[in-house]
């Protein structure tokens, strides 16, 4: 499997991908690893089923280690093959900027804003 690349090098805040990315899946929902979240995300409602991978390994054992009160003790590693477009890579410091993007918002915690926006527990 070939590591993530961007496809084109444009000073646009999208571009395509073209790579292998990760996510981590509970091994009873294996068989829906593309179909997204069950849950409400960072940036999607339950009703906008939202797929949520990383570029590295690396990156994905990071975005994952704040989620662990809503996952299942069993994850496994999943790699999915994308080519697509058009991605927002919140990386791109001159996107976010374009994009009016604080990216400190970003990556701050939202788990428990989210679930009390839906009336839910973490657990």
């Amino acid at each position: 499997m070939k590591p993530f690349t961007t496809a084109n090098a444009q000073a646009d805040i999208f571009h395509s991908v073209d790579g292998t990315f990760y996510r981590t899946v509970d091994p009873a929902y294996k068989s829906s690893v593309i179909s997204g979240s069950r849950l409400a995300g960072r940036f999607s409602s339950v009703e906008q089923p939202t797929l949520y991978l990383s570029a590295t390994l690396e990156g994905m054992a990071a975005a994952i280690g704040g989620h662990k009160a809503n996952r299942s003790t069993h994850q496994e590693v999943i790699a999915v093959k994308v080519v697509g477009g058009p991605i927002f890579d919140l990386h791109n410091k001159d996107a976010c900027k374009a994009a009016d993007i604080n990216l400190n918002d970003a990556i701050s915690p939202w788990q428990q804003q989210v679930a009390q926006l839906e009336g839910r527990r973490l657990r």
